[in-house]
Order: C-alpha cells, then structure tokens, then sequence
C-alpha cells in the first residue's frame, strides 16, 4: 500500500507538471489533496472551458436571460437591419405604488443620489460611447448619417390627450448648498478639421411631418437673457409683451416690416428706412409721426 501512494503521488505531480502548467492561472501543481486541491481543479478546468470557448467561431452562448425575462443577446437582424449587441428588457406593467418603470437602469433607480464620480482631481463620465468609421464609404453611399447615438420613443396608441411623449430627456442639477462653476443642461460640439460641403453645431428636424414649434422656452425661468450670441448680443423676451435684442449696432438686411412702431419715451432717435434710392427719416413725438425728411 505503501509504494502504491507513493506511485500515486508522483503521478499526480508529473501530471499537474505537465498539463496544469499549460494553463495561465494561479493553479498550484503542489497541493494535490482536500480542498484546496479542489478549488484549484476547478480553476483550471473553468480556465480552459474559456478558452476553448473564445478560440470557437460560435459562441457557447449565444443569448443571455436576466432575472425576470430581460435578454442580451449577440448578432441580431430584421429585414433592414443588423445589431451587433441586442437587449431587450421586460415589458413594464402596472405595479401599486410604483410611479415611474425604468427598462434599463444605469446608476441611481430613484434619479438622486450620485454614484460613481469619485476623482478629486479630473471629471468623469456615467456612459460614454466612441465609434467611428472603420471603411471608406464610396459614390453609391446611401445618403444617411453614421450616428453616434439614437433615441426614439414611439406611439401607435389610441391615448387619452393626458399622454405626453418625449424622445429624450437630460438634466443637469445643482442642489440647494451645492457649488459649481460652469454647468451646463447639454453640451453639442461640432468640430470640422477636415474638408467638409457643410458643417453644423445643432439641426433641428421634424421628419416629414410638420411641428408647432421648432424651439419653446417657455418654461425657462430667471434666464438673464433667452439667447446669448456668440460675441455676446442677447435676446430676451422677459414678458408677454416685451422682446428686447440688446446689442450696439443691429443690422437688418433685407426688408423690415413693422404692424405700428411706436416710441418707448416720449421722443425717439431717428428711424431710417430706404426704399430704392431713397433714404426716409421719421421722428417719433410721443407717439405721433411727423417731420418727415426724403433725403435723395
């Protein structure tokens, strides 16, 4: 019984030596019994389950079930289109006292508590994506757009006018004691070093359908002005019946048509319109036109 232990032992070892070495992981050859010798057996044998899976052309697994019905899942396509990545969350339905249903969530489930941005010393991101062309595209391109990142939220119900749809919602919020420098609600670059036909920051679209309006600002409130310009020239329309542009020189070009034009106290500079080779001056006295000059 002995020598067959000892047979046994020196097997055991030359084996581990021979074959275990094989595999990258933190498995010992020299601990051949109880349950460490356990756990490193499994080790290696997860070990070269993995890369056996990685070096076949089809993956072992190919869609992936989360608790509750949710899936991911690998290569996907329709009859126009094919997703690398596919996840398709639980449909949400109507559970007592829940009050908002997220399909997927990144963070904080209730919107308040920040997670994540920890560095003292450089910022951080929540989600960041980077793609990018890999392939010239050629003449028979199909016209659309390579697109970083699209959003759609859809309706083909019958609702009650109570419904509201939105296709994206972003928010930047400093809390009551909190400090910030510079915080911004979105930020959209467009930056052009190359040779492009047009360039543009912000397009605004509405498919082939018409909107009633292309931007509301209704609901923002306190603004210092409703648009700042680029070299600084302000927009505001800080009441129901007032729009200022506030800026040194306002140049028209093209035709000005004004319903009445009234002054604001008393006696107004004067107003020059040209019409052809003609250049009018009007002289406002509270409120009533006169002198009028026709300088040729």
């Amino acid at each position: 019984m002995k020598r067959f232990l000892t047979f046994a032992a020196v097997a055991l070892v030359a084996a581990s030596m021979s074959y275990g070495a094989t595999v990258s992981n933190t498995a010992t050859w020299n601990v051949p019994w109880g349950d460490s010798y356990r756990d490193r057996l499994i080790e290696t044998l997860v070990a070269y389950a993995t890369q056996i899976n990685l070096d076949s052309a089809t993956p072992s697994v190919s869609t992936v079930t989360l608790t509750g019905g949710s899936t991911i899942a690998g290569v996907s396509t329709s009859t126009t289109s094919r997703a690398n990545v596919t996840i398709t969350p639980l449909a949400v339905t109507d559970r007592s006292g829940v009050s908002r249903e997220v399909l997927i969530n990144l963070g904080d489930l209730t919107g308040t508590t920040a997670f994540g941005f920890g560095s003292t010393n450089h910022s951080s991101y929540g989600v960041m994506g980077c793609f990018g062309r890999t392939a010239v595209a050629v003449s028979t391109w199909d016209g659309n757009y390579d697109t970083g990142a699209d959003f759609r939220c859809l309706n083909r119900m019958t609702n009650d006018a109570a419904y509201n749809l939105r296709g994206a919602f972003i928010k930047a919020k400093n809390y009551s004691g909190g400090v910030v420098g510079q915080m911004d609600g979105l930020t959209v670059e467009c930056e052009d070093s190359g040779t492009t036909t047009e360039s543009v920051v912000l397009k605004l679209g509405s498919s082939s359908s018409t909107v009633d309006y292309g931007i509301d600002m209704r609901d923002v409130a306190g603004a210092t002005a409703d648009v700042i310009l680029r070299n600084g020239a302000t927009i505001n329309n800080s009441s129901s019946s007032l729009l200022t542009i506030t800026e040194t020189t306002v140049a028209i070009s093209g035709a000005l048509t004004a319903t009445t034009m009234a002054p604001a106290n008393g006696i107004t500079t004067n107003v020059a319109i040209t019409t052809g080779a003609t250049t009018s001056t009007f002289y406002f006295v509270s409120g009533i036109l006169t002198n009028v000059v026709a300088i040729p």
